[in-house]
């Protein structure tokens, strides 16, 4: 053969090889198995497979068809097997599964809720519904799902373990948004995510201890100290919860509590120091028990003898008790007084004087000077009591262009300014002879209590 001629043979049985490649029908390699193991196959009930017997044989390839990889092929098998039965629930799930193949997960969920909608106890469903709502981050409403299907069919164990996981998930996510949304400022929001977080775990202490602290500071103190109290019964042992449980009593004014609380967290190891929230609430306990007459002080216009014995005599009653007692002698006008437990008190601790005659005279009024030296009394006696050295100010010799130092009330009165516990007027004028207000004599006290009522 001509050599020009069996060239173009051979091209010629290269193009007929190409043409007929071309017109070859493309034959799916096998696989090794279904591509989707994880799906569950929606099965057709035996009583509804016998009832609608087309719908079932499409719906049986549709499912193959996916398995197989070929999602859209599987659709239309599920479609047709839906327009012969639009209420067949089982390919209804199985376009869910598509929608999942997909990444499609609201789709997925539509078509999960339609079968649900026919068979709410479907287990195919719910667990195509509760892969789909893991998918889009709504894990309350997974775990929901899960725990639907353990109700149905409890002997699928291994899906307990799943709802668990993501219970926990759940309940971390919604304590993180709950604690954005509360400090914040947005106490509904945070309420709301505490509550669901509670749907999942009802029994953690932790949570009703944190939702027992949003209701605190959105001023719901009875719902507060109920989760609180929720709280402390879970676990007695937290020291948290019995700090929250103090503070709660307190706001609600139930002091006695309070205490009983913080007491209580300091035995656990509270990791704040709570000596002063007890110390102020058994002051405002102690308040609140005493006589109309001691409560009105702070609003008087003018303190009495008695007024000034019952401040000190009560705010520095634990120190008193200490001070080595004198004799202060009869007192013939305080008996059956409001205020003759601290009258005595403060006499015998040398504090205040208790005139020639035998009496106290307590409805005499205060001036500048009779407190300045009941205040240089207590602190000359604190003074001789420390074991270390005297402060400086103990050696101050302020000026005053009102009292001279030759007066007999400027030793009180320097003692008194330069302690910090009585403040000078204009122009650094003492007024030893001004009355003293009840305002004003609490305050002293106050300051007075600071430096010596705590040694």
């Amino acid at each position: 053969m001509h050599r020009s001629s069996l060239l173009l043979a051979v091209c010629g049985l290269v193009l007929a090889a190409i043409v007929s490649a071309c017109g070859a029908r493309t034959v799916r390699p096998a696989t090794a198995g279904p591509v989707y193991p994880q799906y569950e196959f929606p099965a057709v009930p035996e009583a509804l497979a016998t009832q609608l017997g087309a719908a079932a044989i499409l719906h049986q390839e549709a499912w193959d068809l996916l398995q197989a990889g070929n999602t859209r092929a599987a659709n239309r098998r599920f479609e047709s097997a839906l327009r012969r039965a639009p209420d067949f629930y089982p390919s209804l799930t199985g376009l869910g599964y598509i929608g999942l193949a997909q990444n499609e997960y609201k789709e997925a969920l539509e078509e999960f809720d339609k079968a649900l909608a026919a068979a709410p106890d479907y287990v195919p469903a719910l667990l195509g519904r509760a892969t789909a709502l893991e998918a889009t981050n709504q894990t309350t409403a997974a775990v929901a799902a899960l725990d639907k299907v353990l109700s149905v069919d409890p002997s699928r164990a291994e899906l307990k373990t799943r709802a668990d996981a993501l219970r926990f998930r759940s309940i971390e996510e919604q304590v993180a948004q709950a604690r954005a949304a509360q400090q914040s400022g947005r106490l509904d929001e945070a309420r709301t995510a505490y509550e669901q977080a509670l749907l999942a775990s009802p029994e953690s202490a932790f949570l009703h201890r944190e939702l027992a602290s949003t209701e605190r500071q959105a001023g719901q103190l009875d719902r507060a100290a109920e989760h609180a109290q929720k709280a402390r019964t879970l676990d007695d042992r937290d020291a948290s919860t019995y700090m929250l449980i103090g503070d709660i009593e307190n706001a609600r004014g139930n002091l006695t509590a309070a205490i009983e609380a913080w007491r209580r967290a300091k035995e656990l190891g509270a990791p704040a120091d709570l000596t002063p929230n007890i110390n102020d609430a058994e002051r405002r306990l102690a308040f609140a028990a005493m006589p109309e007459a001691f409560k009105s002080i702070p609003q008087a216009p003018r303190v009495t003898r008695a007024d000034l014995a019952a401040l000190v005599g009560a705010r520095l009653e634990n120190w008193i008790a200490q001070v080595p007692p004198t004799s202060p002698g009869l007192i013939t006008d305080v008996r059956e007084h409001w205020a003759q437990r601290w009258i005595l008190a403060v006499t015998r601790a040398g504090l205040m004087e208790v005139y020639p005659n035998h009496t106290f005279q307590p409805g005499d009024f205060v001036q500048r000077g009779d407190l300045a030296w009941v205040i240089s009394r207590a602190l000359t006696i604190a003074a001789a009591r420390r074991s270390t050295p005297s402060p400086s100010w103990m050696n101050e010799k302020p000026v005053f262009p009102d009292l001279p130092s030759s007066h007999a009330s400027y030793p009180a009165a320097a003692l008194a300014v330069a302690a910090g516990v009585l403040a000078t007027g204009p122009e650094n004028v003492f007024q030893p002879t001004r009355p003293v207000s009840g305002a004003e004599a609490v305050a002293a006290v106050d300051r007075l209590e600071e430096m010596v009522g705590r040694q």
